[in-house]
């Protein structure tokens, strides 16, 4: 049945994201004991070598500010009288990179560093307008900012538009001046040591991005070392790799580690004629970032598209620097870079952009068509042998987890795989047996992308299991959630069958934890409202235009959720039947509740297709209070399947 009649309109008063806000903010006891044995659930799943490295940062952070040793000059110390760098390596990879680009990027790169050069800084959907011709490095509102905001600041992101955006400083009307004064503010405004440094200015993750972005920049801006600013910027970027050295992030690990890699191997290869032994550090972080990060199908292990091309770029740009400078490219180098390529064109949807799975968004990274031109004219050819997928027949990497099921113009990608890396929850999501839908070359039923990395109602919510195409279990999550990257105990789905050919069919099974009822349950003075433990099993069938699913659940009520790309107008056009049309009134998608006791209705939620950024979209939602199985049809043809069309559907949905 349904709560809507023909042709009622989405009740945006009811959202989503409230709803999933209100589940989540809970008090008293049980909350109170949750919000801490979800941390520790987190901590005692973490590697030694993290846990290491946790101690060691926070006691540099503590006792280092308090010293009377001055660790800024013993830095400064450590950078020769007269550096002398290669720059043709370095400007040659630039001009490569920026080749890859299309246009529309550089233009925006362009309006980007335009706008920060006159003092508007804009990163992840917020704005802070400097006074004066440099930032004010502990501006008040970096209090107010996610921390990711502060650190593209410190990173020096504005540099890398620059860059990208024009072929020479002489095409960019001076800017090339303006963050020169940048460079030698920050030179005299962020010493090593001070209190918060870590935190700050020498967050070893922004003094990564920061040595690419000035090494680039240096090369790009003709500066030799004759200028004071060229002095000040081989001086800084000399002592910012022998700090990073140092401080490589094996506390964090996961994509840091390629970051601190690969800016060790940019700067060891710019100076190269002194003995600092970068490049060879760099190379071993990335070989062991290669032997523990990357799966067999050349899947980064975080299971973000977009941290996977990241990461990816990253092995790109040593080979390339470290080709251009005349010395061997390892062979693990080679070998991730092109996996991990091949793992993108076989991951890539219909419309050419990443899918949205976990933490991800655009524009922060590169398009897959750009990491394609990237690795080619770096050398790196993923070739066409798709040995990387294990599954014959599949263009599934299905290491990752990931399963492709085709249904006429009808295109579905199934996240069949775990959360993330047991030791690494922080980029993960509760998207269990979700999937998501194409039509031709558009985008129908979406992930939902990330808002912001803040403790926030947005952060909960796009983690949760409410903002994926999936099942939830009452108002519970299947995986227990805290703060901005924690995660409780873990559990991974277990594909029962995958056939890529028609009909298609795809059978999934995941068991979720005991949540704090199983955990806390027996505590004296404290009640859970978490539930249980329980099983979800989900079948799609594609076949004929049509993609029947079927989720059956062993605890009830439980709710199946479909959430559709904003451009998709959603209306229903008869009780517990919908028709979803994109923005071109080209294409469309029907939607048709089987299962006769499902409540189904449409309300407002919210999709996050870049930081900082927020869209209204449509969601379904199928509510079963007390049977056990829901079961819907999708299709593109606009006709209901008669039952002798619907019938080897089910009979397919029900095979074990």
């Amino acid at each position: 049945m349904s709560e809507s009649s023909p042709g009622r309109p989405v009740d945006r008063e009811r959202s989503i994201v409230t709803a999933a806000s209100e589940s989540t903010d809970r008090s008293g006891p049980a909350a109170d004991l949750e919000s801490c044995i979800v941390p520790l659930q987190t901590a005692l799943r973490m590697q030694p070598r993290q846990l290491a490295g946790i101690l060691e940062r926070t006691a540099r952070h503590a006792v280092i500010p308090r010293l009377p040793v001055d660790f800024d000059g013993r830095y400064d110390r450590t950078v020769p009288a007269r550096v002398r760098v290669r720059r043709e390596p370095i400007a040659r990879d630039t001009e490569r990179y920026r080749a890859a680009l299309d246009d529309a990027t550089r233009a925006r790169y362009r309006d980007g560093a335009s706008a920060a050069a006159t003092g508007t800084v804009t990163f992840l959907g917020q704005s802070i307008d400097f006074e004066g011709p440099v930032p004010d490095w502990d501006h008040d509102r970096l209090t107010e900012l996610p921390l990711l905001w502060r650190l593209k600041l410190q990173a020096f992101e504005p540099l890398e538009w620059l860059v990208l955006g024009y072929g020479r400083p002489d095409a960019s009307d001076g800017l090339d001046e303006r963050f020169d004064r940048w460079i030698c503010d920050w030179a005299g405004s962020n010493p090593v040591g001070t209190r918060q440094y870590l935190r700050r200015s020498w967050i070893p993750h922004a003094v990564s991005l920061r040595l690419l972005n000035w090494c680039r920049y240096a090369v790009w801006a003709g500066h030799d070392g004759s200028t004071a600013a060229g002095r000040t910027l081989y001086h800084e970027i000399y002592k910012n790799a022998a700090f990073l050295a140092n401080h490589v992030e094996w506390d964090v690990g996961g994509n840091h580690l390629i970051e601190n890699a690969a800016a060790l191997v940019v700067a060891g290869v710019l100076f190269d004629d002194h003995e600092t032994g970068w490049i060879e550090t760099g190379l071993d972080v990335l070989e062991h970032a290669t032997e523990t990060q990357f799966l067999d199908d050349g899947g980064h292990f975080e299971r973000s598209p977009m941290y996977h091309v990241m990461t990816v770029s990253r092995y790109l740009t040593a080979a390339s620097v470290l080709t251009e400078a005349g010395r061997d490219v390892p062979r693990f180098i080679e070998e991730t870079a092109a996996n991990g390529v091949a793992f993108l064109d076989a991951l890539e949807p219909p419309n050419g952009r990443i899918p949205l799975l976990n933490d991800a968004v655009y524009e922060e990274v590169e398009t897959i068509q750009t990491l394609r031109s990237y690795a080619a004219a770096a050398g790196i050819d993923p070739g066409s042998d798709r040995s990387q997928t294990p599954v014959e027949g599949s263009r599934a990497p299905t290491a990752s987890g990931y399963y492709w099921l085709e249904a006429g113009d009808a295109r579905v990608l199934v996240d069949g795989g775990p959360v993330g890396p047991r030791h690494l929850p922080g980029h993960s999501h509760n998207d269990q047996l979700q999937f998501c839908l194409w039509v031709d070359e558009t985008p129908m039923i979406v992930d939902t992308g990330t808002y912001e990395y803040a403790p926030t109602v947005r952060r909960r919510y796009s983690r949760s299991v409410r903002a994926h195409n999936t099942v939830q279990v009452g108002e519970s999550e299947p995986i227990a959630l805290a703060g901005q990257y924690a995660m409780g105990a873990r559990a991974a789905p277990t594909v029962r069958r995958y056939e890529p050919t028609e009909p298609a069919r795809f059978e999934g099974r995941f068991r979720a934890p005991g949540g704090l009822r199983d955990v806390v349950g027996s505590v004296p003075g404290v009640k859970a409202d978490r539930t249980g433990g329980y099983t979800h099993r989900r079948t799609i069938v594609a076949a004929d235009a049509h993609v029947l699913v079927t989720d059956t659940v062993d605890e009830t009520p439980f709710t199946s959720r479909l959430h559709f790309h904003p451009t998709v107008t959603v209306r229903e056009i008869e009780p517990g039947t919908y028709v979803a049309t994109d923005d071109t009134a080209r294409t469309q998608l029907f939607v048709s509740v089987l299962t006769t006791d499902a409540a189904s209705r449409a309300v407002a939620s919210e999709y996050y297709p870049a930081f900082g950024v927020r869209e209204q979209r449509t969601t379904l939602e199928f509510e079963v209070e007390h049977g056990r199985t829901c079961r819907y049809v999708l299709r593109t043809d606009g006709e209901l399947p008669a039952e002798d069309r619907i019938e080897p559907l089910r009979t397919e949905s029900r095979r074990r």
